[in-house]
Order: structure tokens, then C-alpha cells, then sequence
């Protein structure tokens, strides 16, 4: 093999060999990287095949019980699975290779063997097929390759789809599923097709081009698969699909914002414009790109991703840091004076109920208090008799709201005496700080990139409004009102943020099995639609995987010793230990009892926080901790009716039932982001009787 020979590895192959492990998994590695050193000078066979759909296939030996199944074009080497030795071949024999006419997508289509079954006893008949509504012009027209029609007519239910468009592109996948789905032909073809068709004429027989063009999803450079095969493929996490390419490369008039459900790229594509839109800043001048988020977990993983996306003078150029830090640095520098700064409500609650007595509700001060007054930068007692509280389930009077004033100031001059700030008043310093400041001082950035929007309140948003310069491009919103943990719905327009013509909303997961996808939409069926719109309509996956597994435990002895058990499963069937998270919704006695069992048991195992993510055992932590994160399998506990929903939400029912239902829904979120975090497997653990949250009564 010379030094101009192409080794591209297909997803696919990505996929087999994270099912093996231990010494087959370093030899199929290995195989991987002697074919790009080269065939002769490692002793590499390609074994040429019979009765094989295209000559070019090839298989190679890893052990001998193991093949590498291979197309093998010179100069193009094509690795697109791996098996078991008699699987491999079978696998072979049903694999098609073809390239799409407008995309120029290499397609590499494997058809189920029940499928091929069909086919030969009703006679190839598509008269039940799931696309006969549709002509073969009809489909081509629509950018699907014309290998694939053969295949299409024999589709009979969801499920054959499903099993077909694992292996293909993702810009196929997402046509066909929506297709089927019943969308509009005439919406598929203008916001999928039309965007995505090659600017290049397109040569069907040209693999070279086929396989270097993004539609393919493939990766074709040497260094970048060694670090891939190295890393366990987590280069995937910064894959942008085609059908994205359209909301990264448009030049937008003002903000614009990308919704859509777990999985579906939303961080990925706010990543990819962030390091387009710092290619593009002037060389000449200090204005930079922020990129914010919510916790500083998150924001350690997008510098991690960014670090992979961006050259070094374009990195240079971006500044990553968590929301509240970011407020915090602005605060810090305006203060007359130091102060302890408590990030959860417990110093305030503990004045409250000291100032209250039996006039007014502990809790329902600090609630309104955080969520009227701090959240619309309320400073006067006039501001707060003219405020709108929509949403508040108790009506106030005006002399109901002069007491409630009275009692906050007092709260705050307490606090103030004791040298306390809450995270909450640090924000509102920071924004009112900087409002002040732009009219004196140039905006420090250019752009601003926010990743989990749908956890920002109206302070962080002012204050980002204040950051930046409005104008084209000015910010860029990912987020998923039904992964909102911490924050009430807020409408973005009277903040200074106009979205409105300019968001585009993602359906498809490449992330998690249609298993998890399901169950995770049934713990969300009594969701209504999300802020400004949102909706959970057409969420689905096209990766296939095992039923999630839900138990219940007699005692908290049992539960401990079920997840060390399932925990001992997944390691035995080959799962890398950091691939694991075990979670609950709390941090209390039950994760460290799980942590010490599962030292007991030589598993290594630490509880996760901000500073620890990359640690190599399993992973345990809090469901809230997870937000932005992927396992390939999350072990969820601790959802029992009496533990879940968390006391701070139940406490709320005789004090504010509006308020009960809005912490009712974010623990319901809190269920659909701790599920949708798993990649292949999840179990959910309880004891005595489950949570009503789950809706285990609801068919996934």
C-alpha cells in the first residue's frame, strides 16, 4: 500500500467494534491501524470472495473467529464492519454499495435477512410497501439513492425502516423517516433536500469524491482515525450530519435559536458556528466570541469539543465560560466590597423563616422573591406593585404586595449584614452593571454562542443582551424547553432577543436507541407543548437496541446490591467502566452506599462533580449533574413514590399550586434527561412502589 492510499472508516464499523472488548477489541484496532501503514508491509490478506454482490469486497482476518469485512477500490480501502467469522460473510452477501445522484453520498445499505425473505416469497410485490405512495423519480428526486429503491419496496412496517436506516447517512435517514412519519413531500424536499444537494456535479462512479464529501459521514484522514480508534470513536461527538450544515452556514439578520429533543446535535451544531463565525471575525480588532452554558461541567465539555473543531488562532479568539461565572467576574469587579456568595437558597430560606413568623409562607417569600422580583430586576416597591406575575398561582392584592415588599427588603438587608449574596442577586448585580456600562464602553463580543438556553433566566439573558452588540449574527441559541431543571418558561422578545423567522428545529437522535427514545417520550406524555412553541412532535431515532429494563426492590439493601449486580453485568459484557453512570436524583446516603458496595465488589467507582468527569471508573452523580452528557449505559435509581418528586417540589402543593405544577414538570424533565443520557442501555431502579412520574402505566 503506497502513501496515496484512502483508509476510511464507515460508522458502522465504529459501531461493531464497540461490541467486543478486551483483547478482540485491541486486534480489531489494530487491524484498523496496519491498513493504514500499509498491506504488504503487514503482512494484511485481503481474502478476495465468491458470489459476493460487487467484487471489490473483501474480508480481513482479525482472529479466527473474527472478520473485518472491507471494499477495496484502489486507492480506496473502505472498513464498514466487523463480526463474528460465518456473520461477517453473511453480512457481506447483503451489503450494497451505491452513491447518490444529488448528494454524492456514499451509501452502504445492508438488508435485513427477513426482509430478503419477504422478497422471495410474495415476489418482490411492493404493493404493501411503505413507500408505494411514492414513484422511484419521486424518491431519487428527493436525494435518495437510486441502489436503495430495491430495498425500499420490500419495507413493509416502521421497524423494517428502522433497521434499514441505521447503517445509512444521516441526510438519507432523516428523508425517509420523515417521510414515512407522513411529513409533507413538498416540506422534506425544501428544508432536507434543497439544502443539502452537492454544489459540485456529481460523478456516480467516482468514489474518491463520494467518500471526501461530508453527506457520507465517513472519515477519511489518517490521523483523525488513529484518534478515533484511540479514543473509543468519541470524535463522533463533534460529527456535524448534513442536514445541519444549512443552520451553521447561514448568515442570520439578527438571533436565531436551534431547538430540538436529546441527542439530536443541537450543542454539536452551536460548536460548529461558534469556530465558523471566529474564521470570519477581522483580523484586526479585540471583539471575541463567547460561548456560555450552564454548569461548569458543560462548559469544560464544549472546550473539549471546540479544541477539536477549531485551529489555534481561531480558538484563541473564543472565550468558553459557564454562565454564572461569567456573571460572577462582572459582579466581582463592581462590588464595593467583598462578599460570601451562596449559590443555593438555604441562607435565604433560614432568614425567611426567621422575618415571617405566620404572616407569610417561608417558602412562598424566597419563591417570589427569586422568580418576580430578582428574575425582572425589580429595584422599587412601585416596579413590584406594577409587575406581571402570569403563571403565579396565588393573586396578590396591592396590600398583599406591600408585605411582601417589606419582607424582602428586610431579607436582603439581613442578608447584606451578614456579608451573604445568593447566586441569583450576583446575576442581577452583573446585569444592571453592565446595562449601565455599554452606553460608555464597546460591547467585549461580537457573538454569543448559548448551549442549554432553556436554563437561563431573565437576568443571565439580559446580561448577555448587554455583552453583545445587537446586529447580524449576533447570538446563537441551542436549547430544549423540555430539559429545562432549574428555570420557569421565559419569553425571549421583550429580553431584546427576536427569534422569531429565524429557529429551526432538529427531530431526528443519533444518540440513543428507539428503545430509550420511546420510554423517555412516554415519561413525557403529559407534557403540553414547550416555550414559544416547542414540541416533542417527530422525536424519534433510527438506532435499534434492547428494551430498557425497569425493576423494583423491597429495601434499600436490595437496591444497593441490584445496581453493584447490573452494574457487574454491563463491565462482563464488555462496557468500559467510565461508559457507565449510575444516578439518582439526590446525593444523599444512597449514591455513597452505591460507591462503597461497589468498592467492596473491586469495582472502581467515584461520585462526579464539576472537577472529576474524566475519570476512568464508573461514573456515579446526581440526575441534575448529567445535563449535556452521554453513557453508553445509565443505570437510573432512587425513583420510588415516597423519594420522588423531590420534597422542594411536593412542599409547594398548599402553598402555590401554580408553582406545585411548574416544579411537578421539572422533575418530569429531570426523568427525560437522566434517561436520554444513555446511548445503548438503561435500567431504572426503585424500591417499594414506583414514582407516578415514570408512567409505567403508559405503553412506550
Amino acid at each position: 500500500m503506497t502513501a496515496d492510499w484512502q483508509v476510511t472508516l464507515h460508522p458502522r464499523f465504529s459501531r461493531d467494534a464497540s461490541k467486543f472488548s478486551g483483547e478482540d477489541r485491541k486486534r480489531i484496532d489494530a487491524l484498523a491501524l496496519k491498513l493504514m501503514n500499509g498491506l504488504e508491509r503487514n503482512g494484511i490478506h485481503l481474502e478476495p470472495l465468491q458470489n459476493v454482490p460487487d467484487r471489490r469486497m473483501r474480508s480481513a482476518r482479525v482472529t479466527r473467529a473474527i472478520r473485518a469485512m472491507v471494499f477495496y477500490d484502489p486507492p480506496h480501502l473502505v472498513l464498514f464492519g466487523v463480526d463474528q467469522h460465518d456473520k461477517a460473510y453473511d453480512r457481506i452477501q447483503r451489503t450494497r454499495f451505491d452513491v447518490g445522484e444529488l448528494f454524492g453520498n456514499l451509501e452502504v445499505t445492508e438488508v435485513a435477512p427477513t426482509i430478503e425473505h419477504r422478497s422471495e416469497s410474495s415476489g418482490n410485490s411492493d404493493e404493501r410497501s411503505l413507500f408505494s405512495p411514492w414513484t422511484d423519480r419521486e424518491l431519487t428526486d428527493l436525494g435518495i439513492a437510486g441502489g436503495l429503491l430495491p430495498s425500499l419496496r420490500l419495507l413493509q412496517t416502521e421497524g423494517d425502516l428502522l433497521g434499514l436506516v441505521e447503517d445509512l447517512t444521516p441526510l438519507t435517514s432523516q428523508i425517509l423517516v420523515h417521510l414515512a412519519a407522513g411529513e409533507p413531500y413538498d416540506d422534506i424536499l425544501e428544508s432536507i433536500t434543497r439544502p443539502s444537494v452537492s454544489e459540485e456535479p456529481v460523478d456516480t462512479g467516482d468514489l474518491s469524491a463520494a467518500i471526501a464529501r461530508p453527506a457520507s459521514g465517513l472519515t477519511t484522514v489518517d490521523e483523525h482515525v488513529k484518534i478515533m480508534l484511540d479514543k473509543g470513536f468519541e470524535e463522533w461527538q463533534v460529527f456535524l450530519h448534513p442536514t445541519q450544515r444549512d443552520i451553521v452556514d447561514r448568515r442570520y439578520n439578527g438571533p436565531a435559536r436551534v431547538t430540538g429533543g436529546p441527542g439530536t446535535g443541537k450543542t454539536v451544531v452551536a460548536l460548529h458556528r461558534a469556530v465558523k463565525l471566529a474564521r470570519e471575525l477581522p483580523e484586526v480588532g479585540e471583539q471575541r466570541i463567547l460561548v456560555t452554558t450552564y454548569t461548569k461541567r458543560l462548559t469544560n465539555d464544549l472546550q473539549w469539543k471546540l479544541a477539536r473543531l477549531a485551529a489555534p488562532g481561531e480558538l484563541d479568539r473564543i472565550d468558553v465560560v459557564n454562565i454564572d461565572k461569567l456573571a460572577y467576574d462582572v459582579a466581582a469587579r463592581s462590588a464595593a466590597a467583598p462578599v460570601r456568595l451562596r449559590w443555593d437558597d438555604h441562607a435565604a430560606l433560614s432568614r425567611a423563616k426567621l422575618i415571617c413568623k405566620d404572616s407569610v409562607d417561608p417558602d412562598f417569600l424566597v419563591d417570589e422573591w427569586k422568580n418576580v422580583i430578582l428574575a425582572q430586576l425589580i429595584r422599587t416597591q412601585n416596579e413590584y406593585f406594577a409587575a406581571s406575575r402570569v403563571g403565579r398561582g396565588k393573586r396578590l392584592g396591592r396590600a398583599d404586595r406591600a408585605r411582601i415588599w417589606e419582607l424582602v427588603q428586610t431579607l436582603e438587608q439581613d442578608l447584606q449584614d451578614e456579608g451573604v449574596r445568593t447566586g441569583d442577586q450576583m446575576v442581577v448585580d452583573a446585569a444592571l452593571h453592565e446595562e449601565n456600562r455599554r452606553w460608555r464602553e464597546p460591547r467585549k463580543y461580537r457573538h454569543v454562542i448559548i448551549d442549554e438556553a432553556q436554563d437561563l433566566n431573565r437576568a443571565h439573558w439580559r446580561l448577555l443582551r448587554a455583552l453583545c452588540e445587537e446586529g447580524p449574527d449576533d447570538m446563537f441559541i441551542a436549547g430544549d424547553s423540555f430539559q429545562r431543571l432549574y428555570r420557569d418558561p421565559i419569553r425571549l422578545t421583550p429580553l431584546g432577543v427576536h427569534i422569531v423567522g429565524r429557529s429551526r428545529h432538529l427531530t431526528l437522535n443519533y444518540r440513543t436507541t428507539r428503545q430509550i427514545v420511546a420510554k423517555a417520550l412516554s415519561i413525557m406524555s403529559s407534557a403540553g407543548d414547550g416555550a414559544e412553541g416547542e414540541t416533542l412532535a417527530g422525536y424519534q431515532s433510527v438506532l435499534a437496541g434492547a428494551n430498557p429494563r425497569f425493576q423494583a426492590f423491597s429495601g434499600s439493601g436490595d437496591l444497593t446490591s441490584a445496581c453493584v449486580e447490573q452494574v457487574n453485568t454491563w463491565l462482563d459484557q464488555g462496557a468500559a467502566p467510565s461508559s457507565i453512570v449510575v444516578c439518582a436524583p439526590t446525593r444523599g446516603s444512597l449514591l455513597t452506599g452505591i460507591v462503597e458496595a461497589l468498592h467492596q465488589a473491586q469495582v472502581p467507582a467515584r461520585l462526579i462533580g464539576d472537577g472529576n468527569a474524566e475519570y476512568e471508573g464508573v461514573h456515579v452523580a446526581t440526575a441534575n449533574s448529567l445535563k449535556g452528557t452521554e453513557y453508553g449505559r445509565v443505570l437510573l435509581t432512587g425513583v420510588s413514590a415516597d423519594e420522588f418528586p423531590r420534597r422542594f417540589a411536593t412542599r409547594l402543593e398548599t402553598v402555590d399550586r401554580t408553582a406545585h405544577a411548574r416544579a411537578l414538570e421539572k422533575e418530569r424533565n429531570l426523568l427525560f434527561v437522566a434517561a436520554t443520557r444513555a446511548r445503548e442501555s438503561l435500567s431504572v431502579f426503585w424500591k417499594g412502589e414506583p414514582s407516578h412520574l415514570l408512567r409505567l402505566d403508559t405503553p412506550a
